[in-house]
């Protein structure tokens, strides 16, 4: 009860922040929902003023700003609220998953964000293959830069062998059987997620558990809303799971005490934010070639990544982490190394000289 009041007022403390006039000379502009893209700026700004104290702030309006570096998390944020933005401040628009094949809405939002790029100071994007899609679709290099998804190494961390045991108990998963962790929302909407939402490659991983299941017995994690097309799956699988609504970061971090192994079977990724907070905590890894995995993982020395898409190859690298313990072991005292270089104050850091910082000077 009391851990509820306490996320409950730090949830209204934080919709307040966003409503109040901000003097910070970066904002950072979030949608609100308490997602991913509110965890990111928040986490930014936090790593920002532990460093440069009240120099940003998150926010959801913009039209009040004046004199400021406005940083819009998403095209489709800085697409949708930036008509009334003043035009004495600087923009920054992070451009993260998505290509104009997923679909006709898409494609016109890249359109139009193409076509706009010029109203832009500066574009994010966190990881090298998206990088160069945007090179592709004609945006000046000088104008790129990759800024990481973090991961804050304080709060992400690998739990010690009885931590392990009292998560898994907690969460009523089965002591005796290795369990894999799959934490992001991956259905369309924000109801049960039926309707796969196949950029996040549900059906992939799906498939990629059905092929391990042939060969040993293991339970799953999940987290996150809109999870009912994987949860189907699972059943119809005869896999054992729980599906938990953590409740904040912290809870997200003691969800991954209770894993073996992480799965991320996506078509197309911004990160995922599941990549470097499995790092952080020391979880092995199997990956698709998407978002930030190229990055992170060397593959073979701190994780495995699956070419093609293949749910076949995916299955077969967990089940090769999963029955060597000391090469699970290995991938996950090397992904402890490769965190550091994504723990959000070393990417606050590089932000604020090659970014922020530039921006700032160019209006004071």
């Amino acid at each position: 009860m009391l851990k509820s009041l306490r996320n409950r007022a730090g949830g209204l403390a934080h919709r307040l922040n966003l409503l109040r006039k901000p003097s910070a000379p970066v904002c950072l502009v979030a949608d609100g929902r308490d997602w991913a893209l509110d965890q990111v700026a928040q986490a930014m700004a936090d790593a920002i003023n532990a460093r440069h104290p009240e120099a940003a702030c998150v926010v959801d309006s913009v039209a009040h700003l004046r004199n400021r570096v406005v940083h819009f998390m998403s095209r489709n944020l800085w697409l949708g609220r930036a008509g009334g933005l003043h035009d004495s401040n600087r923009v920054v628009v992070t451009s993260l998953h998505g290509v104009p094949e997923d679909g006709p809405g898409l494609a016109g939002e890249i359109r139009n964000f193409i076509e706009r790029a010029s109203e832009i100071d500066r574009i994010t994007t966190s990881n090298r293959l998206l990088f160069e899609r945007l090179l592709s679709w004609g945006i000046a290099p000088g104008k790129l830069a990759i800024v990481p998804l973090g991961v804050d190494g304080r709060l992400f961390r690998p739990a010690a062998p009885e931590a392990r045991r009292l998560a898994k108990e907690t969460m009523g998963l089965p002591l005796g059987l290795p369990c894999i962790g799959s934490f992001q929302k991956d259905g369309d909407g924000w109801g049960e997620g039926m309707s796969p939402k196949l950029v996040k490659g549900p059906d992939i991983f799906l498939g990629a558990l059905e092929r391990l299941c042939e060969r040993r017995r293991f339970c799953v994690l999940l987290t996150g809303p809109a999870r009912g097309y994987v949860k189907s799956g699972l059943e119809r699988l005869g896999i054992e799971y729980r599906h938990v609504m953590a409740d904040g970061l912290e809870d997200i971090a003691r969800c991954y005490h209770a894993l073996d192994l992480y799965v991320i079977g996506s078509r197309d990724e911004g990160g995922p934010l599941g990549l470097v907070q499995s790092l952080a905590s020391g979880v092995p890894i199997v990956a698709t070639r998407c978002g930030m995995v190229p990055d992170a993982i060397r593959h073979g020395e701190n994780g495995f990544i699956a070419e093609n898409m293949s749910p076949a190859a995916l299955g077969e690298y967990a089940e090769e982490i999963l029955g060597n313990p000391q090469l699970a072991l290995r991938f996950g005292q090397q992904g402890l190394e490769s965190a550091r270089l994504f723990d959000w104050k070393k990417i606050a850091d590089d932000s604020w000289e090659e970014v922020y910082r530039p921006l700032i000077r160019s209006y004071a």
